[in-house]
């Protein structure tokens, strides 16, 4: 399962999973949502890149089981979108 933000806007909701982001403009639906994420994440994942309407302008993306992690010069370990593709924190 991937780190989940939800960011309410004027007329619907922002949620950011992991790299992916979508949007909601029902709380209902996004409560829905949530609830089957949590219970099979990657069959919803699969799902959502399955139906995604703008895959085709889309850059390909490739879920991994658990979230790549990168370890930088001073050996820590980061797994962020920006920390993999950047190496910033």
């Amino acid at each position: 399962m991937r780190e989940i933000h939800i960011k309410p806007v004027l007329n619907g909701f922002i949620v950011t999973v992991g790299c992916s982001v979508v949007v909601f403009t029902s709380i209902d639906d996004l409560c829905k949502e949530l609830n089957r994420y949590h219970s099979a994440p990657e069959q919803v994942e699969k799902e959502y890149q399955n139906r995604a309407i703008n895959k085709s302008c889309m850059p390909q993306t490739a879920f991994a089981t658990e979230p790549p992690q990168v370890l930088d010069a001073g050996g820590s370990i980061g797994n962020t979108c920006e920390e993999v593709s950047t190496g910033r924190r």
